[in-house]
């Protein structure tokens, strides 16, 4: 208790600065109450907010989406008991994620994957989920395909990313977001995107962000 007490005075005293916490202290039973402990003390300092401090990320341009929040655990566990229950989709389409591995067993999500009549696993390799679907499709790797994207953290500043092939692809393979885009065409009609490759996507959406043909 003496050195709890000790370094928090030295803590509170040695301002501007905050509390980092990551690694082993979040992946633990009690991860989520350690990281909740860390961000109250930076509040309690003073330290939210502040130029040396911990800064909310800037709201992204209206042409770039935000980042899509994880799944929390409870949202998965009613899925698997939703699907069991035969109360799931009659298709799922799976792409770079690997449930069946990544979730406790006692989910028993592999065998909720199973009541799914139709899965469509995409990937750059195999593994324990994408095994488990009646159409594999190949996908490109990061170096392979063009893309945009909000970095995270945003270290206080609106900052875009932007990708682009630097390698050729050697296998016959396609990007998510192409897939997507064909899908959406088929799917939707003329309410689809109107691009018709990634490509073509993000430069529309630099165009609209940064108006110049450079």
């Amino acid at each position: 208790v003496e050195t709890i007490q000790a370094i928090a005075r030295e803590f509170a005293a040695s301002q501007p600065g905050f509390a980092i916490v990551g690694g082993p202290a979040l992946a633990q039973s009690n991860g989520l109450d350690a990281g909740v402990a860390v961000l109250l003390l930076n509040w309690m300092v003073g330290s939210v907010g502040a130029v040396v401090g911990v800064r909310p990320n800037p709201a992204p341009p209206e042409a770039i989406p935000a980042p899509t929040p994880p799944t929390p655990f409870g949202e998965w566990a009613a899925l698997a008991d939703g699907l069991r229950a035969g109360e799931g989709a009659d298709a799922a389409f799976i792409f770079d994620t690997n449930p069946v591995y990544g979730l406790p067993p006692a989910l028993k999500f592999d065998e909720a994957l199973g009541r799914i009549p139709f899965v469509v696993g995409m990937g750059t390799f195999l593994n324990e989920t994408i095994a488990r679907a009646d159409l594999v499709l190949p996908a490109t790797h990061p170096f392979e395909e063009w893309g945009d994207f909000i970095p995270e953290p945003g270290g206080g500043l609106s900052v875009i990313g932007y990708q682009q092939p630097v390698v050729t692809p050697w296998t016959k393979s396609r990007s998510f977001g192409d897939v997507l885009l064909t899908l959406g065409e088929e799917l939707l009609g003329e309410a689809a995107p109107p691009w018709t490759s990634m490509r073509e996507a993000v430069r529309a959406t630099a165009m609209e962000l940064f108006g110049t043909d450079d």
